[in-house]
């Protein structure tokens, strides 16, 4: 038997994300591929996770220097916020985010115009915390969504 631990060519690879289970007819027509513990095994979106969010933040900082008020931008970092939501966190972890999510997106104009008063001449501030809100209240609406299909389901 091969050891399926660390892949080395890409039959080993499909053989170690897709498992074998023997099924009824296994004996006549051979072993069928069992997809559904695919996700469980090897999941490259839940790698990406984590950067899907660095990548927002940076965008965040990076538009509300250069580009403030930019529609495609916003667009961009929008969906970030809806991949970071529906990847990042965890059953475990909703409550905490979204409690954290929400008073930052209801604080956060009121942070701004606190940027506004102690450093007026830094106007960027501002733009930075609306890109990050236009970053977090999609990514508290996927989780709120995903929150309340499993309050739902039960």
């Amino acid at each position: 038997m091969e050891n399926l631990s660390s892949p080395t060519n890409a039959l080993s690879l499909y053989s170690y994300l897709y498992v074998r289970t023997p099924t009824v007819g296994a004996a006549i027509n051979g072993p069928r591929w069992n997809f559904k513990h695919a996700a469980r095994r090897y999941s490259m979106f839940k790698d990406l996770g984590p950067w899907f969010y660095i990548s927002g933040v940076v965008l965040s900082i990076i538009g509300g220097i250069f580009a403030p008020n930019n529609y495609l931008l916003s667009v961009t970092i929008g969906a970030l916020g809806i991949i970071v939501g529906s990847l990042n966190i965890t059953e475990e972890e909703t409550s905490t985010f979204l409690i954290a999510a929400t008073s930052f997106v209801i604080s956060s104009n009121y942070l701004g115009m606190v940027f506004e008063g102690l450093f007026p001449y830094w106007p960027f501030l501002k733009e930075i915390t609306n890109y990050f809100v236009v970053f977090m209240a999609p990514a508290a609406g996927i989780v709120s969504f995903k929150t309340l299909y499993l309050l739902a389901k039960d």
